[in-house]
């Protein structure tokens, strides 16, 4: 099959340049046409005139969205964040925020007792 590129990145980095290997990794899950609007909405940026190659092509942003949930899904350290709402919708900055405090809570906790209830700063 096609080789794994999460793989060889992790191989890279964790085996060959001995960089430590995350605690968690937060993915934010969000539907390609609303991050596209998102782009749309966004100021004037000076690199860049619009929407650059990867958030013009829909079709990229949606298989690049499939792999990083696939990804998410396998790795222990990883927790998907989903930003839209049963509607479709996205939802609010602090609906999100209070998701994300709750992963990173709950990852200081589990690291904390893994190291014996002490609580090494990370």
């Amino acid at each position: 099959g096609m080789p794994d590129n999460w793989d060889w990145v992790r191989e890279l980095e964790q085996g060959q340049l001995n960089l430590p290997d995350p605690d968690l990794y937060l993915i934010l899950d969000v539907d390609p046409l609303a991050a596209q609007e998102n782009v749309d909405m966004k100021g004037a940026r000076e690199y860049i005139e619009g929407r650059d190659v990867y958030e013009a092509q829909e079709g990229l942003l949606a298989r690049a969205r499939s792999r990083y949930l696939d990804i998410g899904r396998r790795e222990k350290n990883m927790r998907i964040v989903y930003c839209m709402d049963e509607e479709g919708e996205m939802r609010s900055p602090d609906d999100i925020a209070v998701q994300l405090h709750a992963f990173v809570t709950q990852e200081r906790e589990s690291a904390s007792c893994r190291l014996g209830g002490r609580d090494n700063g990370h």
